[in-house]
């Protein structure tokens, strides 16, 4: 104050890696230097926002943990708690270490990556060219004919019926595919084929009982698809006839029998994936499947240990982060 009565200015700098300090100010009093390969660029996020929103949202949203990404050598962006409390878990199962690769896994709560691209988008002024990748779900949906409104469906009815539907998937997961730009990727499931993490991880996975956590439903019926599956000379029929009467259960049903693009393989895989992404509640678990998966992969190279195999889209994120 009494600077300011005497008509002096003085700036004070503060060179920090404490994310508590980052939380603590607003993003015009933030300057980032960034290293990479024995060159320093400087950042300005005060100046990269096209909107006063992105701007606004981006610092309503950096607390003293996710304003880490300001400090991490690469970013990885995930939409919900699920991922963000797996990734490290999944890329162990392939041999590599996000922590040694100094990744931060950062939850943007949904499809908002566009805001936070905004900081880290090379090929503008101002940024912090870190090399950033993002994980998101396809999401696939359809609305009936002609004003209809838009609901998620499955893989499997996806472009099934052009007649009667219109059908899109999240926007999002086809923007910034490998090699398309300096240093942002988006991975994503296949199209026609993906939905969510915990469907694909079921896909990649049908007769896995490591993903039969306590905190979920039809647990029983779960597991006695996963034994029909694993049967010699299955066919789809026999796990169709095993699903219980509702509503849910109906709808894939004839879904699956409608469907011309799988091979009965992947039809019976659609359908244990189907009735899982059903039963399961993300954030509980999400805790019990990486407390799980960690103690698998404890017992790596003794007989205890089970084979358990990374979505692909999932695997292809990891590789890009950890090169």
């Amino acid at each position: 104050m009494r600077i300011k009565k005497k008509k002096k200015v003085r700036q004070i700098f503060v060179t920090t890696h404490s994310t508590h300090i980052t939380s603590a100010v607003s993003l015009d009093e933030i300057i980032c230097l960034h290293n990479e390969k024995g060159v320093t660029k400087i950042g300005y996020p005060t100046k990269v926002f096209p909107e006063t929103k992105n701007k606004k949202y981006v610092q309503r949203f950096l607390d003293a943990t996710k304003s880490d990404m300001l400090f991490a050598q690469k970013i990885l962006f995930v939409e919900g708690m699920a991922e963000q409390l797996l990734m490290s878990v999944f890329a162990n199962y392939l041999d590599k270490s996000l922590e040694d690769n100094h990744v931060a896994v950062i939850n943007v709560g949904g499809r908002y990556f566009e805001h936070f691209l905004y900081l880290f988008d090379s090929s503008k002024e101002n940024t912090i060219p870190k090399r950033v990748v993002c994980i998101t779900d396809r999401d696939p949906e359809r609305k009936v004919k002609p004003n209809g409104s838009f609901k998620k469906c499955y893989p499997y009815e996806y472009n099934q019926n052009l007649d009667d539907f219109d059908y899109k998937t999240n926007p999002s997961a086809d923007s910034y595919s490998k090699g398309s730009h300096q240093n942002i990727t988006f991975f994503s499931p296949e199209v026609n084929k993906g939905k969510t993490l915990e469907y694909e991880l079921l896909m990649s996975n049908p007769t896995s009982r490591l993903l039969l956590t306590d905190s979920i439903n039809n647990k029983q019926e779960l597991e006695d698809l996963m034994v029909i599956f694993e049967t010699d000379g299955s066919t789809v029929q026999n796990l169709l006839d095993k699903l219980r009467d509702s509503d849910a259960n109906t709808r894939i049903k004839e879904s699956i029998t409608l469907n011309t693009s799988l091979d009965d393989e992947e039809k019976k895989k659609s359908i244990i994936a189907s009735r899982y992404l059903n039963s399961v509640g993300k954030g509980e678990n999400a805790l019990e499947l990486s407390y799980i998966l960690s103690k698998n992969i404890d017992k790596k190279g003794t007989d205890e240990f089970v084979e358990f195999n990374i979505p692909q889209y999932i695997k292809d994120a990891i590789e890009e982060l950890c090169q």
